[in-house]
């Protein structure tokens, strides 16, 4: 580790690091996952882990935030073939809203209703953007050529 004046400071090495507050609980980690991955962990106050930042053993990274419940929240990641995505997820874990671009570089927005199903679609594809809109068991309620 360098610093600013250029001389290098002495390096700790450790499998897992946890940061406490001055009652004990653990507000922060940082550790390797039983794979060798690393990730990085902040808790609330009660304990409960409110974001991560991963990186999985096989390069892609992840960001997450979690409500208090611990299942709501954003996870902003990248997949190995280099799309990515933003998915925001209520209080129960369902996905309701997901902003996506895939390998290719085609974006799309998924919208699903309560229960997590998708109702709209919207993407663009060899520069034509399409809107698909589904109906409560899937079936094409309207959509654009």
């Amino acid at each position: 580790m360098a610093f600013g004046n250029g001389k290098r400071g002495k390096v700790v090495r450790a499998e897992a690091f946890e940061l406490t507050d001055r009652a004990g609980n653990v507000r922060a980690m940082l550790e390797l996952e039983d794979d060798g991955s690393p990730r990085f962990l902040l808790n609330g106050p009660d304990g409960a882990q409110r974001a991560s930042l991963q990186l999985k053993a096989d390069g892609t990274p992840s960001l997450r935030f979690r409500d208090a419940g611990g299942k709501g929240g954003v996870v902003l990641g990248l997949a190995r073939n280099g799309a990515g995505g933003l998915s925001l997820a209520d209080a129960q874990g369902r996905v309701l809203a997901t902003i996506a671009v895939d390998a290719d570089g085609s974006p799309a927005v998924e919208l699903s209703d309560k229960q997590g199903k998708v109702r709209v679609r919207i993407d663009v594809r060899g520069g034509s953007p399409k809107i698909l809109v589904l109906g409560p068991h899937g079936s094409i309620d309207w959509f654009t050529p």
